[in-house]
């Protein structure tokens, strides 16, 4: 039979991380990037029972635990701070005494779905996540970002594209540049260009019957004429 602490936590049997149905429905838990829930996790298992308020996470030590590089680290933290999963409660600094690798102190944090246990103790979790809703920038920005990884369709080249031939004997096909509104974000569709060389006796036979050509042929007919007419 399994026993249990003083807060009703059951101690005895195996270490495990805990998350709540209700927090992952929230808004501001859908709204997390997946390393930004992946380091969620890694800090409530460094949460002993006691310690909130004092746990201490360095992002060096962040990403070694995620295994990837300082970005989502820091857009991790960025995110659990900004949705009030978390508070910073002392900043990291070179006088502590809990050092990690062979960098500077780490900055401890309150996990604020927890009651709080350092600097003083307060049995209420403040739950600030619970009243996060979504501003207009981070919407805008997550469309943003949306419709920038599915835009590779606007790149294709269509059936309506013109296509002009130019007397040096370069075939081009162009888009049209557009320009559109995709919920509330303008989209500008860039144009796309194609570009064929013609073989060189089309080419010959373009230059040859430009109208500048002509012109010059007849210009030239017109300068004979003057000095055969001279003599």
């Amino acid at each position: 039979m399994s026993r249990s602490d003083r807060r009703g936590n059951r101690v005895g049997g195996p270490a495990f991380v805990q998350i709540f149905h209700w927090i992952r429905k929230t808004e501001a838990w859908r709204s997390l990037s997946p390393y930004s829930r992946l380091l969620y996790i890694e800090m409530r298992a460094k949460f002993s029972g006691t310690n909130n308020g004092g746990i201490s996470m360095s992002y060096r030590e962040a990403a070694d635990l995620l295994g990837c590089s300082n970005g989502p680290v820091i857009t991790g933290f960025r995110e659990l701070q900004d949705r009030g999963f978390m508070v910073a409660v002392q900043k990291g600094s070179f006088s502590w005494k809990v050092r990690f690798g062979e960098g500077g102190r780490a900055t401890t944090w309150r996990l604020t779905e927890l009651p709080q246990d350092y600097p003083e103790r307060s049995l209420t979790p403040t739950y600030e996540f619970k009243t996060w809703v979504p501003s207009t920038a981070t919407e805008k920005k997550a469309r943003r970002e949306n419709l920038t990884r599915n835009a590779s369709y606007s790149h294709a080249i269509s059936d309506d594209m013109a296509s002009d031939f130019h007397a040096n004997g370069v075939n081009i096909s162009r888009h049209s540049r557009t320009s559109e509104l995709v919920d509330g974000v303008k989209i500008s569709r860039t144009s796309i260009s194609t570009i064929s060389l013609q073989p060189v006796g089309q080419i010959s036979s373009a230059v040859l019957n430009s109208p500048l050509m002509k012109r010059a042929r007849e210009e030239a007919k017109r300068q004979s004429k003057k000095t055969g007419a001279a003599k």
